[in-house]
């Protein structure tokens, strides 16, 4: 596994690309928030172009955030994750009718 505690520079192309939006943080984060976002990145370059605008847009929220912004939003992770599973999908569907607003619909599927 790549050292979580490479400084942004030391990080490959792929691995720059994929974690963009948190360039200005990088250097700042602990090393096992470095870690997991690495594990992130591996897998951006399978993401369709839409998804990775999407996750490109939540790390630069994510980075945008003040460190207490983040243990807050942490905490609401942990809580909602404590409600029942029907609890949980009512809120993910909030949250997902919100992010639609934000980002647009994703495109209908299509038929194979």
């Amino acid at each position: 596994m790549a050292s979580p505690t490479r400084a942004w520079t030391e990080l490959r192309p792929d691995e720059r690309h994929a974690l963009e939006p948190l360039a200005g943080v990088w250097d700042r984060l602990p090393s096992n928030q470095r870690e997991k976002l690495l594990e992130v990145a591996r897998g951006f370059q399978d993401l369709d172009p839409r998804r990775q605008k999407l996750l490109h847009a939540r790390l630069g929220s994510w980075a945008r955030m003040t460190p207490e912004e983040r243990r807050i939003a942490r905490d609401n992770y942990r809580k909602i994750q404590s409600l029942p599973r029907q609890d949980q999908a009512k809120i993910r569907q909030q949250w997902l009718d919100s992010l639609c607003k934000e980002f647009g619909a994703p495109d209908a599927p299509t038929a194979r």
